[in-house]
């Protein structure tokens, strides 16, 4: 299909198999139409996302709701 894939980012063209940009050092996965690589979903920033939002819930009832 394609040889090479292009990076959401920077826009630099790369070979279709590659997983990261040697430029940007984006996460790439499968190439979408046009040859434009999409970005790979970063679960990590997700998981500390809402680690940090139960962590702040809990300080906040902590400090002004417990007895």
């Amino acid at each position: 299909m394609f040889q090479t894939k292009k990076c959401p980012e920077c826009h630099s063209y790369l070979f279709a198999e590659a997983n990261k940009c040697d430029v940007c050092e984006t996460r790439l996965s499968k190439t979408m139409s046009g040859g434009l690589a999409s970005r790979s979903i970063n679960w990590m920033s997700y998981f500390h996302c809402v680690l940090s939002w139960a962590c702040l819930g809990m300080f906040i009832w902590w400090n002004f709701f417990q007895k």
